[in-house]
């Protein structure tokens, strides 16, 4: 398959596959969710200023996901070796994540337990 295929099954990967995030509690959000949290901290930590726990909470946040991106690169890479059935798997994880509240949320004032579109809320 073509190179755009892979960006499309990476992004959607990153966008969708529940992996782990320590940061003050435990938690399993897709890295999207890590990179956006990690960004908003940085950028506060840019603007506001470096002294205290910001700095700290940007790169806990930012490296695990930059990790993780990577790792999902390569799967991805192997994975459109079975194009059909790696499709098959990333449409059925995010119906799942649509449907099911499969991700535990740290940071979400209200429930332990969301779906895809409450990760991203």
């Amino acid at each position: 398959m073509a190179p755009h295929g892979r960006l499309a099954l990476w992004l959607l990967a990153v966008l969708v596959v529940p992996l782990p995030m320590m940061v003050m509690t435990p938690g399993l959000v897709p890295v999207g969710r890590m990179l956006q949290l990690g960004s908003v901290a940085f950028a506060v930590a840019l603007t506001e200023t470096t002294a205290g726990v910001v700095l700290l909470l940007a790169a806990m946040l930012l490296g695990p996901a930059v990790v993780f991106a990577a790792l999902l690169w390569v799967l991805a890479g192997i994975a459109m070796r079975w194009s059909r059935v790696a499709w098959a798997v990333a449409v059925g994880l995010l119906v799942l994540g649509l449907l099911v509240p499969i991700y535990r949320t740290p940071f979400h004032p209200s429930v332990a337990r969301a779906t895809l579109l409450g990760v991203y809320r």
